[in-house]
């Protein structure tokens, strides 16, 4: 309701949590101007929302951007005697830097850091979004001009053949299957059906042998205490494997999307 109420022109309240090793996670909300009534609902949602942040990620800094008075009023919110202090407190002792204070500033929209992963990788291309975006709906046998089909099995035969390059170049890790079978390509419009068959049949069983080290969240050399690092790389492998089967869903998908139209 609060998205339906505020106005479409209304300003934005952007923020970051970082660690020592870069920012993590960045995010924005629109906010009302600092004389508008509701002005209190924006920074109550706002604070919410990066509390709610915090304690998922982690993070020993927050940076703001936004209306002077609205991310004042947030800053405010994670400094001692804030709303938010208990937060502001904890947060350096879980990310690894007992001996520093939370850090709150305020910044421009254009000094607002790049989000990257915790470990300092930053995310794999998804190729799926990739595909949909650059191929239309038109895009169908028997509806496509010459032209059209060319551009059809280009663009699809190059998202394969990244995956697959990927997928070759992995090592053996530790939630590898061992399935090294190689990846069939995609092929051309006058690919005969034996190909055709020995493509989808792999690719619609695709398993990526990666091993999505970018979704982990947590650096287990910042803990300063063995429970923490054990507790830290539990959750960085439930992260990863999370990872890796939505990675898997994507791709298969991909893969049905294309055999549709193909």
């Amino acid at each position: 309701h609060y998205l339906n109420y505020i106005s479409e022109g209304a300003s934005s309240m952007e923020w970051a949590l970082c660690r020592t090793d870069g920012c993590i996670f960045r995010s924005k909300l629109p906010v009302f101007d600092h004389d508008h009534a509701e002005v209190a609902i924006s920074v109550y949602l706002v604070g919410a929302l990066i509390q709610e942040m915090i304690w998922q990620r982690s993070g020993s800094s927050l940076v703001l951007s936004g209306p002077t008075k609205v991310c004042e009023s947030i800053k405010s919110a994670f400094s001692a005697g804030g709303l938010y202090e208990f937060e502001a407190i904890v947060m350096p002792h879980v990310s690894g830097a007992p001996g520093k204070a939370f850090e709150v500033s305020i910044v421009e929209e254009s000094d607002m850091p790049a989000a990257k992963s915790p470990l300092g990788q930053e995310k794999k291309v998804n190729y799926y979004e990739m595909a949909l975006k650059t191929c239309v709906d038109k895009a169908r046998a028997g509806e496509m001009s010459n032209e059209e089909e060319s551009g059809f099995y280009a663009i699809y035969a190059a998202i394969f053949e990244a995956i697959a390059k990927e997928e070759d170049a992995c090592e053996v890790g530790e939630d590898d299957d061992g399935d090294r079978r190689p990846f069939p390509s995609f092929g051309i419009a006058a690919s005969n059906s034996s190909a055709m068959t020995a493509f989808y049949t792999r690719w619609l069983d695709f398993a990526s042998r990666k091993s999505f080290d970018d979704a982990a969240e947590w650096n287990p050399t910042e803990a300063d205490r063995r429970d923490l690092r054990r507790g830290m790389d539990k959750q960085n492998k439930v992260l990863r494997q999370a990872a890796k089967k939505r990675f898997n869903q994507e791709v298969r998908e991909l893969v049905a999307y294309v055999q549709k139209r193909d």
